[in-house]
């Protein structure tokens, strides 16, 4: 069965989401009580082929960007603002912080193969030296 978003590249919405629609457009602009300062030049669409929910801005450079998406139209695209919002959060601070977690976290992992290899060569080094009943000795020749 084809959805009516797939058929006519329109989507129906209801009385009640209607409402929510320009409620949350209205958070979106104003601001609202989560801490999202709001942002006038933003506005939320539907993606008509992907029927995702996205607020679209206006960067200070006059690009349009995509700032949020969510499958569902609800408070989700206010929090995802919020935490993105490089006004109140420093955005390259928590890439940085990322990166350096990952690094980190590669680090570790190779430490941790380098012990299982290293406890390896050293039982087969002892096993190999040690563990002989003929033991290897050098003799010296005396010249004279």
């Amino acid at each position: 069965m084809i959805s009516e978003l797939a058929s006519t590249g329109h989507v129906t919405l209801s009385i009640a989401q209607v409402g929510d629609l320009c409620d949350i457009d209205s958070r979106i602009k104003n601001g609202d009580e989560s801490g999202w300062r709001g942002d006038p030049t933003m506005g939320i669409f539907v993606n008509a082929l992907t029927g995702m929910f996205e607020v679209w801005g206006i960067d200070r450079r006059g690009n349009q960007y995509c700032a949020a998406t969510h499958h569902r139209l609800d408070h989700t695209l206010l929090i995802k603002l919020r935490e993105g919002d490089p006004r109140t959060n420093d955005v390259w601070q928590n890439v940085l912080e990322h990166n350096a977690k990952v690094k980190a976290d590669l680090k570790a992992k190779d430490d941790e193969n380098f012990a299982v290899i290293a406890d390896k060569m050293q039982h087969a080094i002892r096993r190999e030296f040690h563990g002989r009943r003929n033991p290897i000795t050098v003799e010296r020749k005396m010249e004279g």
